[in-house]
């Protein structure tokens, strides 16, 4: 397994390429990836879908480029699913960059759940957003932005609630293994280790 991490748009979002026996997801393409071709074929890897762990302006505005030689699925929790073309929503229009596309995705929902070639098990962790996920693959917890290391997501904007994202803490403390956590904004970190020193986990 490999992981390939680009940071991408003017909010500095985490976009991961995560590749495995030949096949590839990218999770929060928050704009266009320059140099996707190349890391698809440095691997040998197909692609296989887009996941989003949200569907906020800063994790989806490289999805058109990507469909235009991709033709794969975007996976979103439902309730996100009228984000692309709803600039309000997808908080594009709070940050005066109005950000809308057509999409038809697919349900990603809480549980086990496999996508191409990939085993993923999904929590439901709203907050950030009404429908913000955390996203399992082995030992990786792609937290998006509802938690950060030493920090949260920010929960002022559409959709948001401090109550609901405190909860979907609780899910994560209760998660047992040292997941490696890679989130949707800055640098990576450990589950026990933002057990121990990040506030918001205590």
């Amino acid at each position: 397994m490999e992981i390939v991490n680009r940071v991408l748009c003017p909010v500095q979002t985490n976009c991961y390429i995560l590749m495995d026996q030949g096949h590839a997801l990218i999770i929060d393409p928050g704009a266009p990836i320059q140099d996707l071709d190349a890391i698809l074929d440095a691997h040998q890897c197909q692609l296989d879908a887009i996941c989003l762990t949200h569907a906020h302006f800063d994790h989806i505005g490289g999805i058109p480029s990507i469909l235009d030689k991709y033709p794969v699925d975007v996976y979103v929790h439902p309730k996100e699913f009228s984000f692309f073309a709803d600039t309000k929503l997808n908080v594009s229009q709070a940050f005066m960059q109005p950000f809308s596309f057509a999409c038809e995705p697919k349900a990603l929902k809480e549980g086990k759940q496999t996508i191409g070639s990939f085993d993923l098990d999904v929590l439901y962790t709203p907050g950030h957003s009404v429908g913000s996920l955390c996203i399992l693959y082995k030992d990786i917890l792609f937290s998006g932005d509802t938690l950060f290391m030493g920090s949260i997501g920010r929960t002022d904007m559409v959709t948001g609630s401090y109550s609901e994202i405190i909860h979907s803490l609780e899910k994560l403390k209760a998660l047992k293994l040292n997941y490696y956590v890679l989130p949707g904004h800055g640098p990576q970190s450990s589950l026990d280790d933002e057990k121990q020193w990040n506030s918001y986990m205590r």
